[in-house]
């Protein structure tokens, strides 16, 4: 018997008031909720999946113009991102809290340990 294959439809956007729903919880007067800030606008802004944002390394990011970051995906996929200034910025600062390596990734707990997709800290 024939698949029938279903339509495929256009994504749908966020509304510039759900963007600023999901960037403002994070306290940004504590150092997690600078780093969630980050993540966030990172995700947002690089469309990247959250463990392709959890993996990122310094070495990953062009700071220079044009700013971009090479992310590592499913597949062995490498897209090449654009970044906002903004995000930039708050790349820059997270890394002046918790410098890293050029091939450690960014996003960091309290202990200084990467994030991961399920685990509890």
């Amino acid at each position: 018997m024939p698949i029938e294959k279903a339509p495929i439809h256009a994504p749908c956007y966020l509304q510039p008031a759900e963007v600023n729903a999901i960037l403002a919880p994070p306290d940004r007067s504590t150092i997690e909720g600078q780093r969630d800030h980050a993540l966030f606008s990172f995700l947002y802004n690089a469309g990247a999946r959250i463990q392709e944002a959890l993996d990122v390394c310094p070495r990953a990011i062009r700071f220079e113009s044009p700013t971009c970051v090479r992310l590592y995906g499913k597949g062995r996929k490498e897209p090449l991102s654009p970044l906002w200034p903004e995000t930039v910025s708050l790349l820059r600062s997270q890394l002046m809290q918790q410098p890293r390596t050029d091939d450690e990734p960014i996003f960091v707990n309290r202990y200084g340990v990467p994030l991961g997709v399920g685990c509890r800290y």
